[in-house]
């Protein structure tokens, strides 16, 4: 029904016949109840709400409801007490309970989630979910704790946003697969929060470049359609800096992902690789300002000097420490050899080479494009 109520109502009750309570998840059973009431209105399963809420406290007589409050869902009412009663040892404690109730023949029935019992944690979760979730649409019914009569409505709780198009920021985490009941969308996250949101993307959109980037996602802005579950359908993306970047833009950025790049596109950028030759004849005694992903205590912008005899200047700086990049260079054929020796974390001494393919990228600037790994690099002549 998921209607909003526009009028204060008062003494007079609300003759709303109810079916069958829906919505929700898990397996849904209901646990009937047969009362000799006929009254179907709000009040009257407000009443048979409270009536269960005391069935299950220590002490029923010591029940006080500080505040009552309900929304009307697909055929039901979903309460919301806010109630104080006495615990196990004598004090009073302050709770919330929720609780679905629908009207029957000859009774009521109260919303279950596969439990069995509606007082246990998962009913609790799930009813409370559907009040939200009908509280965003409608708002929430107040009701008089004593009379159960509706004195007015609250709309705080209303969401402006559900059924419009909004944007967001945040990382694509990956497809989510059929048996998540979601099959087709895709998490969200959005500043951080470990509740991720699902997004179905408009159909044909073609998402294959994320999928690489998903165990270290980058932030992208997307509009989408907001429902009232929180599900966000016919998603657009709006803006991709990083997917959309120039080459420009990139060697100014340069970080992993711009590397990463540039790496699976630059045989298709009009770049064309450097002969063997050329690039001895540009490095032999030169230095250059170089950029690369070692960060260290700077911005990632380092000098490398490429000697004559084969060796390297190249070093960086972390936590006031220096260390070597590189030790000695030469070429293979038309491919940049850079070696560095190290001493890993069992004593052991190693030397490993990394490969680089040579680009001019204009009359100052070269791209080393490593062959196999995360270590290419910009060079500007000095």
């Amino acid at each position: 029904m998921k209607k909003r109520l526009t009028l204060m109502l008062t003494a007079a009750s609300l003759a709303l016949l109810l079916a069958a309570c829906g919505g929700g998840s898990g397996d849904n059973n209901s646990m009937e109840v047969s009362t000799d009431s006929n009254d179907t209105d709000i009040a009257s399963c407000a009443e048979y709400a409270i009536d269960q809420l005391k069935s299950v406290l220590k002490n029923p007589n010591s029940l006080i409801v500080n505040n009552l409050y309900a929304v009307e869902a697909d055929d039901c009412y979903i309460f919301d007490i806010d109630y104080s009663a006495e615990n196990g040892f004598g004090g009073m404690n302050r709770d919330e309970f929720f609780i679905a109730v629908s009207s029957i023949e000859n009774g009521f029935a109260v919303r279950t989630y596969g439990t069995g019992a509606f007082s246990e944690a998962e009913n609790q979760m799930y009813s409370s979910q559907d009040f939200e979730k009908f509280n965003k649409v409608s708002g929430a019914y107040i009701l008089d704790p004593e009379t159960y009569q509706v004195v007015g409505i609250e709309e705080s709780g209303i969401d402006s946003t559900i059924d419009q198009r909004v944007e967001l920021v945040g990382k694509m985490k990956g497809e989510k697969e059929d048996s998540t009941g979601y099959g087709g969308a895709w998490d969200f996250e959005v500043d951080g929060d470990p509740f991720l949101k699902v997004v179905y993307f408009t159909e044909g959109t073609d998402l294959s470049w994320y999928e690489q980037f998903t165990g270290l996602p980058y932030e992208i802005t997307i509009s989408a359609i907001k429902d009232a579950d929180g599900i966000y359908r016919e998603a657009e993306i709006v803006e991709d800096t990083i997917r959309d970047a120039t080459i420009e833009e990139r060697l100014q950025r340069f970080n992993y992902y711009d590397r990463t790049i540039l790496q699976d596109t630059i045989s298709d950028s009009g770049l064309e690789v450097m002969s063997g030759d050329a690039m001895e004849a540009l490095l032999t005694d030169a230095t250059f300002s170089m950029r690369n992903n070692y960060g260290g205590d700077g911005d990632g912008t380092h000098t490398i000097t490429f000697h004559g005899d084969g060796t390297v200047d190249a070093s960086y700086t972390y936590e006031g420490a220096e260390y070597s990049m590189y030790e000695a260079w030469r070429m293979d054929g038309d491919s940049v050899v850079c070696t560095h020796s190290y001493t890993n974390t069992y004593g052991e001494q190693k030397t490993a080479d990394y490969y680089f393919t040579p680009y001019q990228y204009d009359e100052t600037r070269y791209l080393l494009i490593d062959q196999n790994g995360d270590y290419s690099m910009v060079l500007t002549q000095q």
